[in-house]
């Protein structure tokens, strides 16, 4: 909606000014955000051409020309050019600017070409830079859960509950974590307080009926599955 609304008046400020980087750069996400990456990469490398000009007041020229790379790394890999896509994040990465986070991207497009160790350091690095992001160490917590090392899981969901305004998906796979272990009380626990805190609660009371079930605490289980249908 108003992306598409937002080119008219764009395309105007172009045939002021067809030099200015920063009237490329907000069509190039206009651009991406429709799905015409060709458009936006179009555009993006424009920005990119233009990135020098003396100011961008107000805008900060270090976070322009972060952003260009970053929605240059989004276009490519929107486009399937993986390897290019992280050429973009890693560049966008070198500049350095708190608002704009490539480093979160750039770990999952690492991840989907097997590189996991580097999509491991990538994350950490978000984290170290964005500490009040409670999705960098969920993201790690996950890749800690896949390499089977609970306690570490354990420690980085944690903070993913701790960090901003939390992430209660965190509390899902705490519980699951429990479980695990036998901990059944604290599974318990974990699930509830995901249910309190999701918008959609429908996995967390379904998990809650599936922690019942082998503890023959079937009235239970039967109550849990029936709020799962209901927040479905």
């Amino acid at each position: 909606g108003e992306h598409a609304q937002a080119l008219p008046p764009l395309h105007e400020a172009l045939r002021l000014d067809d030099r200015y980087a920063v009237t490329h750069l907000t069509l190039g996400e206009c651009y991406l955000r429709l799905n015409r990456l060709d458009e936006s990469l179009r555009h993006l490398n424009l920005a990119q051409s233009y990135e020098d000009q003396v100011t961008f007041a107000p805008n900060d020229p270090l976070k322009v020309k972060a952003l260009i790379r970053l929605f240059q790394g989004h276009a490519h890999e929107a486009r399937g050019d993986l390897e290019e896509a992280v050429r973009r994040y890693e560049a966008s990465a070198s500049i350095q600017v708190g608002e704009v986070d490539p480093l979160g991207p750039l770990s999952a497009v690492l991840r989907r070409l097997g590189r996991k160790e580097e999509a491991r350091k990538a994350l950490e690095r978000a984290s170290e830079r964005s500490p009040g992001n409670p999705h960098h160490p969920f993201n790690l917590g996950v890749m800690a859960l896949e390499a089977g090392d609970l306690e570490g899981a354990q420690r980085l969901f944690i903070q993913a509950t701790e960090r901003g305004d939390g992430l209660p998906q965190a509390f899902l796979n705490l519980g699951f974590i429990h479980k695990k272990r036998g901990e059944f009380d604290r599974a318990e626990e974990m699930y509830r307080r995901a249910a309190q805190q999701m918008e959609d609660a429908t996995e967390a009371y379904a998990n809650l009926g599936h922690l019942y079930l082998p503890l023959k605490r079937y009235d239970e289980a039967a109550e849990a599955f029936r709020e799962a249908r209901e927040k479905n």
